[in-house]
């Protein structure tokens, strides 16, 4: 597939730094990299905590004014934006510490959101634009579906079994019903997918775990049914909406022959930048994302779960030049989505995978120094688009044995067969 960029040479004259630009930028004239106009961001944040945890204890604790109040912004109820994603974050260091008081603030805050499920602002606000016509009633992080997930999580933590296999059940139905987009992890079936492989290690019965495994394998094939294992002219090639994620749950979902193809192609396609290589965020495009969702931090992702398939050392280094484009690209943003937070666990990620430890150090010494930017309206509950991703990704990557990129990575990340 040609992409319609020439002179790729000539973009390693470019100077582009990170810390200057907050999202996506171009290539025009296949020479220079240009910045899209910034959104207007707010001051440079005061000096945080040392201790993420520690924050994230104040902020929403058993404690804590958040959840005596419950006065979020809405959406209130989401993993992504509300209640759902605080306890799962809360429970997430719960696990990290073997802390039961922030397990017990995790299992308050998802009965907070089971509470306030029903009100017409607990999955959808018109101010935000997020509506049953963009989100759907069957996204992971942003419908129902995503609520009844953390919720069956906790209560296995908390030793309810069968409160867990109550909430699973549910999840279960929702999943099957008014699925919308089903090859997109952020938004539709595959992001279910990733969720009913993670579930079903816990099941407690064979029935729910057949049910789940069933499920999670029927939404991969539906998936690659409906792309075809070619890249399309400006298909989307980034985690949250496109090919990567695609890719990565495939793998995740123990169905890694499906991906084959498609791994091929993306491995052919890829544009040498220096020492980097990098992806559009569109098959034949000249934007380019540095973050999760659309750019090269989320291609680390999904290139580091086929590397612990294949363990080839084309792959292997390969993983070394998308971590240098994600190194060399980091953002003054500060969120788990497109910012920071998602680049710096996706990077402590790939290092722990690879036992090779000083891309972590480097990490924390970033982490350590870095001061956020974010938007005017900045939603900090958030645990995609907020203050809350940031504090839990510097838990993972402080505190983590094996780090993970909150909710679609799940289990350790296997070091290498000695």
């Amino acid at each position: 597939m040609k992409t319609g960029i020439r002179n790729f040479s000539l973009i390693e004259e470019a100077d582009l730094h990170a810390r200057s630009y907050t999202g996506t930028f171009v290539i025009r004239a296949g020479t220079h990299f240009v910045r899209k106009a910034p959104n207007p961001m707010s001051s440079r944040a005061p000096k945080r905590s040392a201790d993420p945890i520690r924050e994230m204890r104040a902020l929403y604790g058993l404690d804590s004014r958040a959840l005596r109040e419950f006065s979020l912004v809405p959406p209130q109820c989401s993993l992504a934006l509300g209640a759902s994603g605080i306890a799962y974050s809360l429970a997430r260091a719960a696990d990290l510490l073997h802390d039961s008081d922030l397990l017990l603030a995790a299992d308050a805050w998802i009965a907070a959101a089971e509470q306030h499920a029903s009100s017409k602002r607990a999955f959808v606000s018109s101010a935000q634009r997020l509506t049953r016509r963009t989100i759907g009633f069957a996204s992971l992080p942003f419908a129902e579906p995503g609520l009844l997930y953390v919720k069956s999580l906790i209560r296995r933590r908390i030793g309810d079994p069968a409160g867990a296999d109550a909430a699973t059940r549910q999840f279960i139905t929702l999943a099957k019903t008014r699925l919308s987009r089903v090859a997109n992890v952020h938004l539709g079936g595959l992001g279910l997918a990733l969720a009913a492989k993670h579930l079903a290690t816990y099941g407690s019965s064979t029935r729910i775990q057949t049910e789940l495994s069933n499920l999670s394998h029927r939404y991969v094939r539906l998936a690659w049914a409906k792309t075809g294992a070619h890249i399309r002219p400006n298909q989307r090639l980034g985690f949250a909406h496109g090919i990567a994620g695609q890719v990565f749950a495939t793998y995740a979902c123990g169905l890694p022959e499906a991906a084959l193809p498609m791994v091929g192609q993306l491995r052919d396609t890829a544009i040498p930048l220096r020492k980097a290589v990098i992806w559009p965020v569109r098959a034949g495009s000249a934007n380019f994302g540095a973050g999760w969702c659309n750019g090269f931090a989320g291609h680390l992702l999904m290139w580091t779960k086929v590397w612990q398939h294949s363990r080839s050392s084309e792959d292997r280094e390969l993983l070394d030049r998308i971590a240098w484009a994600v190194w060399k690209y980091r953002m003054p943003l500060g969120s788990l989505c497109c910012g920071a937070a998602g680049q710096a666990v996706i990077l402590v990620s790939f290092s722990s995978a690879t036992e090779d430890y000083h891309w972590k150090r480097k990490t924390l010494d970033w982490l350590h120094s870095f001061r956020p930017r974010w938007p005017r309206e900045s939603r900090p509950q958030s645990l995609f688009q907020g203050k809350l991703g940031l504090l839990l990704a510097r838990a993972e990557c402080e505190y983590a044995t094996r780090p993970q990129f909150p909710v679609y990575q799940h289990g350790p990340c296997l070091p290498p067969n000695r």
